[in-house]
C-alpha cells in the first residue's frame, strides 16, 4: 500500500487508515481496572450485610449489586486476556454476594411479617 491506495479486489479504493488495532493487555488493564474498583467500593455492602448494618438502607443493596459486577468485570477482562484458568476461581467470589442478599431478603421478609403482625 503506497500513499494510502490500496488495491481491493479488481478496484482501486483509497484507504486513508487501516482499522485500529487494540492491544489485548490494553483491553485487560481498562476492565480490570474497572472491576477492581468496582468490587472494592462493593465490598462495603457486603460487609453491611453480614454484620446486619444499615439494614434499612437500599444503598446496601447498590453497593452488593456493584460488588458483584466488579467480579464479573474482572472475570470478562481475564477470560478476553485469555487467562480463563485465573477467571474460574473467580468466579467463586459470586458467593459471598449470594449471601449478603439472601441475608437482606431474610430481613426484608421479617420485617414485613412483623408489620403485618401489628396491623
Amino acid at each position: 500500500m503506497v500513499d494510502g491506495w490500496g488495491p481491493t479486489y479488481a478496484c482501486r479504493v483509497y484507504q486513508p487508515w487501516e482499522a485500529p488495532q487494540v492491544d489485548p493487555t490494553t483491553v485487560f488493564g481498562v476492565l480490570s481496572s474497572i472491576g477492581l474498583l468496582a468490587l472494592s467500593i462493593g465490598a462495603f455492602g457486603v460487609l453491611d450485610a453480614y454484620h446486619k448494618r444499615n439494614l434499612r438502607a437500599a444503598k446496601v443493596d447498590w453497593l452488593i449489586a456493584l460488588y458483584a459486577f466488579g467480579v464479573l468485570l474482572n472475570v470478562a477482562a481475564y477470560t478476553l486476556w485469555g487467562r480463563w484458568y485465573v477467571a474460574v476461581p473467580l468466579v467463586l467470589m459470586l458467593l459471598p454476594a449470594d449471601r449478603a442478599l439472601r441475608i437482606r431478603a431474610e430481613f426484608r421478609r421479617r420485617q414485613a411479617e412483623a408489620e403485618t403482625f401489628q396491623r
